[in-house]
């Protein structure tokens, strides 16, 4: 059975659309076009608020109304942004399913014993450790010792004494 093979121009089209990078746009597009619908008065919610707005207005609030301002998440132009979103979500995680199903069944690895190890682990694959001693066992940190390892340190495996 041979393979139907669509147009060159479709598929470069399909593949635009998958890739996350549009993903990220029309997510930004879908938060852009709905600031509208947070800022001015929705004609299903409060038809007497639009209706003084267009009255207030007059030629902008004419405007707005044509390009479907005071409907907004009812608006062909918000729904065309939305089912854009989902199907370049449904073509973005689709070939990915199979990695990500792979990854949820595989055990996960084992976690050193000791810290010394997860120390030599983490300097194997270049990450620099840096060890914090506290004054005390009993109480916690020193708050200026605590400002310390929040400014030299991006993530801290605390660890407790045997």
């Amino acid at each position: 059975m041979s393979k139907v093979r669509l147009p060159r121009p479709v598929r470069l089209l399909w593949r635009r659309l998958v890739s996350m990078r549009t993903a990220l746009v029309l997510l930004f597009l879908l938060a852009l076009a709905s600031v509208p619908g947070s800022l001015l008065p929705q004609r299903p919610l409060n038809p007497p608020k639009v209706q003084a707005y267009l009255s207030t207005h007059g030629a902008w609030g004419t405007f707005l109304d044509r390009i479907g301002a005071f409907d907004v998440f009812g608006s062909i132009w918000f729904s065309a942004v939305y089912l854009l979103l989902f199907a370049s979500l449904i073509g973005c995680l689709i070939p990915r399913i199979t990695v990500y199903a792979r990854a949820l069944r595989a055990r996960p690895i084992k976690a050193p014993r000791n810290l010394d190890r997860l120390a030599e682990l983490l300097t194997a694959d270049g990450v620099e450790v840096r060890r914090y001693r506290k004054p005390t066992f009993t109480r916690p940190a020193p708050v200026d010792l605590r400002h310390e390892i929040a400014e030299q340190c991006e993530v801290v495996i605390e660890a407790l004494a045997d």
